[in-house]
């Protein structure tokens, strides 16, 4: 995906008290989607995975076919698991459903 710095040119870190590099600041808010991508990349897909840890959401993908999705679920299980209050869930996007969760239902 392309990306466009939206900031102005001349700031940089030196406005944080860092070193100056030379190079413009660019932060989570100054980079803007320029493009979408392929065709095929706007539908995300039926089977969302989402992760979280302590009670915030980690990370969290999309994929079309219930197999792949069941393996990337138990994958991030094996993973992420250990991570502090971890919580893995797998949701049907097209039904509503939650397939999986883990650890079970509290």
């Amino acid at each position: 995906m392309g990306l466009a710095h939206m900031g102005p040119p001349d700031v940089g870190p030196l406005h944080m008290g860092l070193p100056h590099t030379g190079l413009p600041h660019m932060g989570p808010l100054d980079m803007v989607p320029t493009d979408i991508g392929p065709p095929h990349m706007t539908d995300p897909g039926r089977y969302h995975l989402r992760l979280f840890a302590a009670g915030r959401p980690v990370q969290h993908g999309w994929w079309g076919r219930e197999e792949t999705a069941r393996d990337k679920f138990r994958r991030w299980v094996g993973e992420y698991g250990a991570m502090p209050d971890a919580r893995v869930t797998l949701t049907d996007e097209e039904t509503g459903d939650v397939l999986a969760t883990w650890p079970g239902q509290r």
